[in-house]
């Protein structure tokens, strides 16, 4: 049998509470940050986020 296995639910949290407040801070009709720095963090740990996800979903197929 096949074993089959789901999302880490931990990153996808991550995930998506980082990227809300990523988005939340830019704002794109003017193409501003509020804060720069902390834009960078979020948008750091959100990439990192997505790309554990993704990697963790190909090693397991």
């Amino acid at each position: 049998m096949e074993s089959k296995k789901g999302l880490n639910f931990f990153l996808v949290i991550i995930a998506l509470i980082v990227g809300a407040a990523f988005f939340r801070n830019v704002s794109i009709s003017n193409l501003t940050v509020e804060d720069p720095a902390l834009t960078a963090i979020y948008f750091i740990v959100f990439a990192t986020s997505v790309y554990l996800i993704i990697s963790d979903r190909k090693s397991k197929t």
